[in-house]
This record gives structure tokens, sequence and C-alpha cells, in this order.
């Protein structure tokens, strides 16, 4: 039938294309109008399905032969591709290699061929390394130390140099931040100097201010008045007398506060004094009781004891005598200068008014 002949015709077509040329990439696009053809008219053919595999056999033997393959075939996706191009490797059909990464299929003879140079290598290594130990003998320990001596000292000397400068290094900043915290200290004691001048000075102007209010409210009201060098005086005189009163009266009062200590001083000495001659003459009493035998040197002891407490006592009451002799000689003194001063104060008031 018609069918026949155009899918037979097809197949020809296909098995007989030539080598690769220059446009050899579009083959597979030239068979694409024919597949198409046949797969609408394939019901009717037994081969029709098996038609795009041998175009894409024929056509990866083809590629094979000359180049890598970047885009296999239009017709077919990469799966399909893949799976047919298996079947091709394992029937040696065409050596291949597919690389999943990249969506490509490489072609070429992939064995190793370095694999049977690995034993001539070896042995003409071998013997490389055999002239060369005859030629270049190894040096002795001796010398080994001394070549590794003198990198040693070089490295031991550039790591005593990077040191030194990173200790410089770091000496020089800590300098700097004393420095920087020297200036920021300084800063802050000139803002807290500025700030107390400022504060002073509207201080002044606030006090200066409030006087000439003061006196402007004086002035307003009619209260202000002539003051005379007799008011004056008068004034200071009344003023001194004040002093000289509140004085007087606490003179009076310290001397009271002095009577008073010197009395408590008496009664808080005289009972300790009684209590240590207390607690002696019974410790006295006890050691005799323990030793009878020993009437005399209870005697002794006890006179000697009593003598060293009255001295005690004696010392302490002429101690108390000084204090209170000093503070009367200091009250007296502070007597005399308030009278001196007043004395002198009369002088001269009755001078300024005889003037």
């Amino acid at each position: 039938s018609r069918s026949w002949i155009e899918a037979r015709e097809a197949g020809a077509a296909a098995l007989r294309e030539r080598p690769l040329d220059s446009g050899s990439l579009r083959l597979g696009v030239g068979k694409l109008p024919l597949l198409d053809r046949i797969s609408k008219i394939g019901g009717k053919l037994s081969s029709a399905p098996s038609l795009p595999e041998i175009a894409t056999l024929k056509l990866l033997q083809q590629v094979s032969a000359l180049m890598f393959l970047t885009s296999v075939v239009p017709f077919f996706d990469f799966s399909a591709v893949e799976t047919i191009s298996a079947d091709a490797v394992r029937n040696n059909f065409v050596d291949m290699k597919v690389d999943h990464i990249k969506g490509v299929v490489i072609f070429g003879n992939l064995s190793n061929e370095s694999d049977g140079l690995k034993e001539p290598l070896a042995i003409f290594a071998e013997t490389m390394d055999k002239s060369r130990a005859m030629l270049f003998p190894a040096p002795s320990k001796a010398s080994k130390v001394g070549d590794v001596v003198p990198n040693l000292e070089e490295t031991v000397e550039k790591e005593h140099k990077i040191l030194l400068s990173r200790k410089s290094i770091i000496e020089k900043r800590k300098e700097e931040q004393e420095r920087q915290q020297l200036e920021m200290e300084l800063e802050e004691e000139q803002r807290k100097l500025t700030l107390l001048k400022l504060t002073e000075e509207a201080e002044q102007k606030r006090l200066a201010t409030e006087l000439k209010k003061r006196r402007r409210h004086r002035i307003h009201r009619g209260i202000e008045e002539k003051v005379t060098k007799q008011t004056v005086m008068e004034k200071a005189m009344s003023e001194k007398r004040k002093e000289d009163q509140e004085m007087e009266k606490k003179l009076q009062k310290l001397a009271k506060t002095m009577d008073y200590l010197e009395r408590a001083k008496r009664e808080e000495a005289s009972p300790m004094i009684e209590l240590h001659i207390s607690n002696d003459k019974e410790r006295l009493k006890s050691d005799l009781k323990e030793k009878k035998g020993w009437p005399e040197c209870w005697i002794i002891v006890t006179s000697l004891r009593q003598a060293e407490f009255e001295r005690i006592r004696k010392e302490k009451e002429e101690h108390l005598g000084q204090i209170i002799q000093a503070r009367k000689q200091e009250s007296d003194i502070e007597r005399k200068r308030i009278y001196h001063l007043k004395s002198e104060e009369k002088k001269a008031s009755g001078r300024r008014g005889s003037s």
C-alpha cells in the first residue's frame, strides 16, 4: 500500500545518511519532518515506533566519530536519549559518557591511555633517582645541621624583631590611650571650672540685680533715710555690746561645763580606784589564805599596795588640778582680752565723740 511505501522510503533515507560535514549538527533537524509524517501513519506500520530510535543511533554513531555532542536531538528529550545511549554502550555500539549536571553526552575513547605507561615510567623514575644519587651524593649530618642552623638563626632574629616591633606598637598605643585619657580629664576639669565661673558670675549678677531692686523699692516707698556718723557709731556699739554679752554667756556656760566635767571625772575616778584597791585586797587575802605561814609578807605587801594606790590617787588628783588650773587661766585670759577690747572701744568712741 501507499503507507507502506512511504515508511520504507523513510527508513531507507534514515539508513542512507551521509557522513558528517560542516552542517552535521543540523542532521536531527532535517529528520524531524520525515519522522513527523511517519508518526501520523505509524498506526498502519509495525516498524514505525522503532524508526526514531534507529535514526538516533545512526546520528550518535556519526557524531561520536568527530566531536562532543552539546544538543543531542530535537525530537527526543534527554531521558529517552540517555536510555538509548546506555543500550548502545552496553552493546559496544558507541563509546560515550553522559553528564547529568551539564545535560550533555561526551563521545570518544574513555579508557585511560596512560595505564600502559605506568610500569615503564616507574622504572625510568627509579633509574633517574639512582643516577641522581650517584651524581649528587647526600650531604653529611653536620652539613645538614650547618644548613639548618643559619636558617634557624635568621628565623629567630626575624621573630625577635617582629616581637619588638609589636611591643613598641603596643606601648605606643598605651601611651596614646593615656594621653587621650589625660586630655579628656583636662577638658573635663576645664569644663567644670568654666561652669563654676559662669555660675559665680550669674550669682553676682543676681545679687547686684536684687540689690538694685531693693534700693529702688526703698526709694519708691520713701523709707530710705539719711544715715549720720553718730547713728553708725551707735549701731556699731550696740552690736558690740550684744556680742560681748553673748561672749560672757558662752564663757559662763563653758565654765559650768568644765566644772561639771571635772566633778564627773573625780566621781568616775574615785570608784574605780576604790574598786581596784578592793580587788587587790581580796586578791592578797586569797593569796594569804593559801599561804598562812607568811603574815609578815602580807603586812609588807599591803602597805606597799596601799602606798602605790595613794600615789596613783594623788597623781590623778594633781593631774585634774592642773587641768582645772589651765582652764581657769584660759578663761581669765579670755576675760582680760574681752575687757581690754571693751576699754579700747570706749577709748576709740570717746576720741571720735571729742573730734
